[in-house]
């Protein structure tokens, strides 16, 4: 049984998806998402929320996005939800971690490798500025292509 059927996630994958037809423009974003999906949470992280611990970690802002993020996530679908949300939380673990020069460059390099996609081979621009939920269903999407949902709709 396909990880995110029948659930508004599967709505989201699918939207995303039909902005994302060439072979070239996915193998670029199968890069470029989880560049951004490190680079994003890594820099938010270096915002600190003074004063606040839990466990002796730190708090930051990104902990405030993460947990709406995290809401949107199973608000959708908890169970296909679920995977983007741990995989999100692990990039945010990485990203947290490393120093914001290289944070940025991966966000830059992610950036670049969306646009060649998206007007070099898709033809069209990011589906980011019509519809900025996209930045959500990224992730998801890339989730649901690895793990054999045939999420790559050739219509569109």
């Amino acid at each position: 049984m396909p990880l995110f059927d029948e659930s508004s996630l599967q709505a989201h994958v699918e939207a995303y998806s039909r902005s994302h037809l060439t072979p070239v423009n996915k193998a670029l974003h199968y890069v470029g998402i989880p560049l951004a999906a490190i680079a994003v949470p890594g820099l938010i992280s270096k915002l600190p929320l003074p004063g606040l611990a839990v466990a002796g970690i730190s708090a930051d802002a990104c902990w405030i996005v993460g947990t709406v993020v995290g809401a949107w996530y199973i608000v959708q679908n908890w169970r296909a939800g679920a995977l983007p949300l741990a995989c999100l939380t692990v990039c945010y673990a990485v990203g947290r971690n490393l120093d914001a020069w290289l944070l940025g460059a991966m966000l830059g390099l992610a950036a670049i490798l969306h646009i060649i996609g998206h007007y070099g081979f898709e033809g069209k621009p990011p589906v980011l500025l019509k519809r900025p939920i996209s930045v959500l269903e990224a992730p998801a999407w890339l989730i649901a292509i690895w793990s054999g949902w045939k999420g790559d709709s050739k219509t569109g």
